[in-house]
């Protein structure tokens, strides 16, 4: 596991993880994977951004992806980035 971070919404939360190639989001109280989101390359680091339920990573080709949670979309996707 190379990061986590907490995504808290109203009463609702959970843990975010990244192994590898894939983030993966946990429910606190099932302990159980609840959403996934695998690329392409190696994922370097992750934000979470609570109050709009997106999450961005890092990776190892040298972009930047922004995911909406709800939809479990790309909605950004940056290129180039060191």
């Amino acid at each position: 596991m190379k990061c986590v971070s907490w995504l808290q919404k109203k009463s609702d939360s959970k843990f975010v993880s990244v192994v590898d190639k894939q983030i993966l989001v946990w429910d606190t109280i099932t302990k159980q994977v609840v959403d996934s989101f695998t690329l392409f390359s190696e994922i370097y680091c992750l934000a979470v951004n609570s109050d709009t339920g997106r999450l961005a990573c890092g990776s190892k080709d040298r972009s930047v992806r922004v995911f909406d949670t709800a939809t479990g979309m790309i909605s950004l996707t940056l290129s180039g980035h060191v």
